[in-house]
């Protein structure tokens, strides 16, 4: 009869494979997020606030002036150039408006090219095209109504996001957070 004893460093290895067997099987997401491809697109979306307020106002128009303020926030977390982002905003308030803020994801040195941002509205979508989103770059944009029925429409907004290759429905800062502690675990060899 043959005994097979492990040593502590061998169940360790047995583990840590199962480990990571079950979490591809049962969560591939978690995959997507540690490694990077090359064209990859990360973004986020939800209704940031919606606030009424008649503190000031002695008549009956309350209503219209509820502020809502709907964010997505788009990321290129992948290491090549996304040459064109589409993104899709399913219903979008008719007195809306839109911004943007243009940010590193993580901070540089290196200076990269703007990317070019068109919208284009029709009746209630909202189109909005990036062109030449350098990688680790990142636009917040910001959708805001005022009136009830604004607010109510924000709630139920759907968005569609389409680019070359991969896309993760997830917030671009934590994605590249989470490779980074990746790459840092793996330097110091755990």
């Amino acid at each position: 009869m043959t005994t097979y004893s492990y040593t502590y460093n061998q169940k360790r290895a047995v583990i840590f494979v199962a480990v990571l067997l079950i979490l591809f099987v049962f969560f591939p997401v978690t995959f997507r997020i540690l490694f990077a491809a090359d064209y990859e697109v990360s973004y986020g979306a939800g209704l940031g606030f919606s606030t009424c307020s008649d503190f000031y106002i002695s008549d009956e128009s309350e209503l219209s002036r509820c502020t809502s303020r709907y964010n997505i926030t788009v990321g290129n977390t992948g290491t090549e150039i996304q040459e064109l982002i589409e993104i899709k905003l399913l219903p979008v308030p008719a007195d809306s408006y839109l911004n943007w803020n243009v940010l590193d994801i993580i901070a540089t040195n290196k200076s990269s090219v703007r990317p070019a941002i068109t919208e284009q509205r029709e009746v209630e979508e909202l189109q909005i095209q990036i062109r030449n989103l350098g990688p680790n770059r990142l636009i917040e944009f910001s959708l805001t109504g005022r009136g009830l029925e604004a607010a109510q429409a924000m709630e139920n907004i759907t968005v569609e996001v389409d680019a070359m290759g991969s896309m993760i429905q997830s917030n671009p800062r934590l994605t590249l957070a989470l490779r980074f502690i990746r790459n840092l675990a793996g330097i110091f060899g755990f």
